[in-house]
């Protein structure tokens, strides 16, 4: 298996246990998200808070054309890219209140 079909499994795996995420349904392709997230170098634990966070929500307000249902994986790098997104220190202040 190459890396790239392993990162692409894991996005899947990561979209399913998700599906279930506030702003889910405001993404045009949640698994997408899911591996820019993994290709980032977040690991799934903190990918899955990242996923079912306000931050989501945040990034979808930072979005050029905040359009429900059309938000990409773009709209998430902008926001978390701009200085306005999060910091690691952040990322695990976050997986620690999801536990």
């Amino acid at each position: 298996m190459t890396k790239t079909q392993e990162l692409r499994g894991k996005a899947i795996m990561l979209a399913l246990k998700t599906q279930d995420a506030y702003s889910v349904l405001a993404y045009k392709n949640w698994t997408s998200v899911c591996a820019f997230l993994l290709k980032r170098g977040f690991t799934e634990e903190e990918s899955e808070a990242i996923l079912r966070s306000k931050w989501m929500r945040w990034a979808g307000d930072f979005a050029e054309k905040n359009k429900y249902g059309s938000l990409t994986s773009k709209d998430v790098a902008r926001f978390l890219d701009s200085g306005k997104g999060i910091s690691q220190c952040e990322v695990n202040q976050l997986v620690e209140s999801f536990k």
